[in-house]
């Protein structure tokens, strides 16, 4: 018996005195909803771009860490490229959980231009010292020279003109003599 008057509620009730199933209460079967990867696929397909970008947003927000390679790879296969904001996002997005995981993905997918310096670019926003120590191990002159001028050393030189200064004397031998002056105006004049 229910105590001061309260009425109990029998089972398939909600106690409101009509005896009626409230709709907050009933239990509804869960629905399997999109996969996660199907979530973004869905966002990236939005053509507002505001929306898109919001869209994008929620769905990385709650990718699962594994989920990342499958959702760059299906970026890729929609056409966005590393310099589209939609890849751009999702790279930026999987570096603060694992740069690492970044680079190798982007050694994996090495058909991707541009994959590799964004991979490295991200990566020097979260640890500078390790994307450049990784950098600093790519082949080819050209490449590295590139990487370490457009994608760690002038992003640096946004924060810390002082700091990209130091950091470009440690890369000097690995820059194009072409690149070398570039960088240091470019350094110095955001000093």
């Amino acid at each position: 018996p229910a105590l001061n008057g309260a009425r109990e509620a029998s089972p398939g009730t909600s106690g409101h005195p009509s005896g009626a199933a409230s709709s907050m209460n009933a239990v509804r079967p869960a629905r399997p909803g999109p996969s996660s990867v199907a979530q973004l696929e869905e966002a990236a397909k939005i053509s507002n771009l505001f929306e898109r970008r919001r869209s994008l947003e929620t769905a990385l927000g709650s990718l699962p860490k594994g989920d990342f390679p499958d959702g760059a790879r299906k970026l890729i296969a929609l056409g966005f490229n590393p310099s589209s904001a939609e890849l751009r996002l999702l790279i930026s997005h999987w570096s603060i959980l694992d740069a690492p995981a970044v680079y190798a993905f982007s050694q994996e997918e090495d058909k991707v231009p541009g994959l590799l310096a964004a991979a490295i670019e991200e990566w020097g926003k979260q640890d500078f010292d390790a994307a450049l120590a990784k950098a600093m191990e790519i082949p080819g002159t050209r490449l590295r020279s590139q990487i370490l001028d457009q994608n760690l050393l002038q992003p640096l030189a946004a924060d810390d003109p002082s700091r990209a200064f130091a950091e470009m004397g440690k890369c000097l031998p690995d820059l194009l003599p072409d690149a070398r002056p570039l960088v240091a105006v470019e350094i110095l004049q955001k000093q």
